[in-house]
């Protein structure tokens, strides 16, 4: 089921089924269970896929995208546009076809070396900055 700009979706047991998250301003706050308190942690990756938001769509609409974990500030990149006028690869079959279609693929890795996005340094944090292995889980 499409639902559209309904808040009330993020509390209801559905939402694990979601095929796309879509906002045009304020964040996202994803938390996981630390299942690794007291063990050794080397690299962790994130990948998503985003792009910038604009009522439907328009390619050369770029947007500051920021990430943090653990309240940490890893990255901020330029989102070069929000994309349509073709439906993307996983775009839901009801997806209004003049909305937003797809984005691009990030992949965030942060490991004993520092922070990189696509496989570029974009920082000095580490993996060891956080301090997973001492936090007790939340």
């Amino acid at each position: 089921m499409l639902a559209v700009d309904n808040h009330h979706e993020f509390f209801t047991t559905e939402r694990f089924g979601a095929e796309c998250l879509w906002f045009d301003h304020g964040f996202v706050s994803y938390n996981f269970i630390n299942r690794l308190y007291k063990k050794s942690l080397s690299k962790l990756e994130l990948s998503f896929e985003c792009c910038s938001e604009i009522t439907y769509h328009r390619e050369d609409w770029p947007s500051d995208i920021s990430v943090l974990l653990n309240g940490i500030d890893l990255l901020t990149f330029l989102s070069p546009g929000d994309f349509g006028g073709r439906r993307g690869r996983y775009t839901p079959k009801d997806w209004y076809i003049n909305s937003t279609q797809y984005g691009l693929l990030y992949k965030i890795t942060i490991d004993k070396n520092g922070t990189f996005l696509n496989n570029t340094q974009v920082s000095n944090t580490t993996i060891d900055d956080f301090k997973l292995d001492t936090a007790p889980p939340t």
